[in-house]
């Protein structure tokens, strides 16, 4: 795991409640109503006791600091800090009384942006479990609580900074999650020892949910924004990896009339073939993903091309009757093909499926891309990442300082 000292020293001049440091948090003109109740430093992972937090994946030591407060003797506060090997945290955990519990995630890698420095990113995911609907007593065992999945997303972070020979600049996507709605903030500070200053390019917008899709509005931006053009694709350039999949996948199936269907789009998929992106099942009614964090592929282009996929059963469906119970599904809801050309088509997917290589033939790859069905859902995926990149280039351009990434806006 890399360390990324530089950013927290950074993130805490920034004037932001959501990257706020213990002393900040606690800091003030009321900083001396607050003491230290105990606290464990760094000690190492197989010290810490039974009815603590789940442990994170690559746990090397752990930290817990126990806060009270002078004029309430009732306070209590206590912050779990979980580290990796190289002592970077990668999970703190919050609780105390009448208030949420709280899990902070970290994750840490290096790259490059787009105009070729090095980028040291930092990632950071907010969960809370609202005391108003799961009101937990202080002693609870807290282990259960992470694993039980009672908590929900309420933030995410992206942070970027670059260490190359322009000077260093700090780049943040931040989204909060306001139930189903998202508001997406992202800033770029112009160089690290410039974080006060007022100088800063930012764009900032709300995504509400509007139809089984998505709306932006309260759009904002500093003056250096030029004007951006608000395509089909703009709310879901800014979602993670993981909903940027989901929920393209679900545009597509809406725009080939497959989106009530009742077509399962499963992430992180462990039944995903080995050297595959994703794939759709008609047996099982499913488009299942890999995982998109882990892609060199356009996460756009691979959507595309599965949901297109299923349209071409939905037509061997429409043309035979079905094989199975989503052709025939099919049928039974979009009835039989009228049309003389989209009938051919049709022809040409049932013999492509009928002659579909397996997997255990020695020559499956040259098969596998002469196949009719194949050769029209890369047809499909590339067109989709060809209009996609227009509005991604434009964003790229007005921050260049986020990762280079296939899949970044």
């Amino acid at each position: 795991m890399i360390k990324i000292a530089n950013i927290n020293t950074y993130i805490s001049t920034i004037k932001n409640k959501n990257f706020r440091s213990l002393k900040q948090v606690f800091g003030g003109k009321h900083s001396n109503d607050y003491f230290i109740i105990s606290k464990e430093i760094k000690q190492p992972i197989c010290n810490i006791s039974s009815d603590s937090w789940a442990i994170p994946s690559g746990s090397g030591s752990y930290s817990i600091i126990k806060v009270g407060k002078r004029s309430n003797p009732n306070f209590i506060r206590e912050i779990t800090t979980f580290y990796d090997l190289n002592e970077s945290p990668i999970s703190k955990c919050f609780w105390g009384n009448n208030t949420p519990y709280k899990i902070r995630n970290y994750s840490y890698k290096k790259g490059y942006t787009s105009t070729g420095e090095k980028t040291n990113i930092r990632r950071i995911t907010e969960e809370n479990c609202p005391l108003s609907k799961h009101k937990y007593p202080i002693g609870t065992n807290l282990k259960f609580l992470s694993i039980w999945g009672l908590f929900q997303k309420k933030t995410e972070q992206l942070q970027c900074i670059t260490t190359s020979f322009k000077g260093k600049k700090l780049s943040i996507l931040k989204t909060d999650f306001v139930g189903d709605n998202r508001n997406i903030s992202i800033v770029e500070y112009p160089y690290t020892s410039q974080l006060k200053s007022k100088n800063k390019k930012f764009m900032s917008f709300n995504i509400t949910t509007k139809n089984n899709g998505f709306d932006v509005t309260n759009f904002k931006s500093s003056s250096d924004i030029p004007k951006i053009e608000f395509d089909k694709y703009f709310p879901y350039r800014f979602f993670n990896n993981n909903d940027k999949a989901k929920s393209l996948t679900n545009l597509f199936l809406k725009q080939h009339n497959l989106d009530n269907m009742s077509i399962f789009v499963e992430i992180n998929s462990a039944k995903v073939t080995a050297n595959s992106y994703a794939h759709f099942s008609s047996k099982d009614r499913a488009i299942r993903w890999t995982n998109p964090d882990k892609l060199d592929k356009s996460i756009v282009n691979i959507a595309a091309h599965e949901v297109e996929h299923a349209y071409q059963h939905k037509q061997i469906g429409k043309l035979t009757k079905g094989r199975d119970n989503f052709e025939s599904d099919c049928w039974y809801r979009f009835g039989i093909i009228n049309n003389k050309r989209e009938n051919r088509e049709a022809k040409k997917y049932l013999k492509a499926s009928e002659n579909y290589p397996k997997i255990n033939d020695p020559n499956y790859m040259s098969l596998y891309k002469k196949n009719y069905l194949e050769i029209k859902s890369n047809i499909a995926g590339e067109n989709a990442e060809k209009k996609y990149s227009v509005g991604q280039k434009v964003l790229k351009s007005i921050f260049p300082y986020f990762p280079n990434d296939i899949n970044m806006f």
